[in-house]
């Protein structure tokens, strides 16, 4: 259970680099960037320097780079608009997608502790939007923020089912990984090249340092927690990690969401984050 509890530790070391950046309002593209670039690497290592893929696979490998590179977006304006807590929930919960699709695309059955964690799941959202509408700041109900969690849920589930696309058809996992997050590393780049010609920003304030330094910083853990994982999986049976890592990944965002950054919750998210939690265990079960 040791390389699992890395595995966390990891993730929210991800989790608040992001809500950093969200805090110093860094520049989004330009960390997703450098933290692309890196995360791709150990691609590369594990292909042993020659990463093969097929010519069919390479378009799917930029299509999803292309997908993650909106996931990252969305989910650092989530974190920005709604806090870590709930967006760590969110993105916990879009483990329900890549199921629902199994099931309807590969028929897949699930078992009873399965379909009532998508049931938990669902009413996650439930709460989680009536956390919005119950915030004392706000005079109305928040469509645009509830429209921003919905968009990322999807986004990630179309990431992860993706994964399980690959899966399905043996492609080998080190050269997806490296021309996965090098396509999405190649179209940041080209982003923040069309962003500085078209004069919508100066060269001198596209890419900062700091920016660059901070998604070099974020690639590191998220290298970590991807082999940590694969250590874990070797250890523990993956119906054991799996919801170990998500529902801790809730816990995790939530305590540091209340502690360091003082976020206050309405009874609502708190009630939603506990869905999650469990969802994500039973789903995992």
């Amino acid at each position: 259970m040791f390389y699992v509890l890395l595995t966390v530790i990891s993730s929210l070391a991800i989790a608040l680099i992001l809500k950093f950046n969200e805090t110093r309002k860094g520049d989004r593209i330009v960390v997703a960037g450098a933290n692309y670039i890196v995360v791709s690497v150990p691609g590369f290592v594990i292909a042993k320097g020659n990463p093969t893929l097929a010519t069919p696979w390479l378009g799917f490998a930029l299509l999803v780079g292309g997908r993650f590179v909106a996931g990252f977006l969305l989910l650092m304006k989530a974190i920005r608009s709604t806090g870590l807590a709930i967006t760590g929930s969110v993105a916990r919960t879009a483990t329900i997608g890549p199921i629902i699709l199994s099931i309807i695309i590969y028929h897949e059955q699930p078992d009873p502790l399965r379909i009532l964690g998508i049931l938990l799941g669902l009413i996650t959202f439930i709460f989680l939007g009536l956390s919005q509408r119950a915030d004392a700041k706000k005079k109305s109900y928040d469509f645009g923020t509830i429209l921003l969690l919905t968009l990322l849920f999807f986004v990630m589930t179309l990431n992860e089912f993706s994964m399980k696309i690959a899966q399905a058809n043996h492609v080998e996992h080190g050269p997806l990984l490296f021309y996965l997050f090098g396509c999405s590393a190649v179209i940041c780049w080209r982003i923040i090249a069309f962003r500085s010609i078209q004069g919508k920003q100066q060269a001198s304030a596209a890419i900062e340092r700091h920016d660059l330094l901070l998604g070099g910083l974020l690639g590191i853990p998220s290298c970590l927690a991807s082999w940590f994982l694969i250590q874990a999986l070797h250890e523990v049976p993956a119906s054991v990690v799996f919801p170990i890592v998500s529902a801790g990944g809730v816990v995790t965002a939530t305590l540091a969401a209340v502690s360091i950054w003082r976020k206050q919750l309405t009874r609502p998210a708190w009630i939603g984050i506990g869905f999650a939690a469990v969802a994500v265990v039973l789903l995992g079960g």
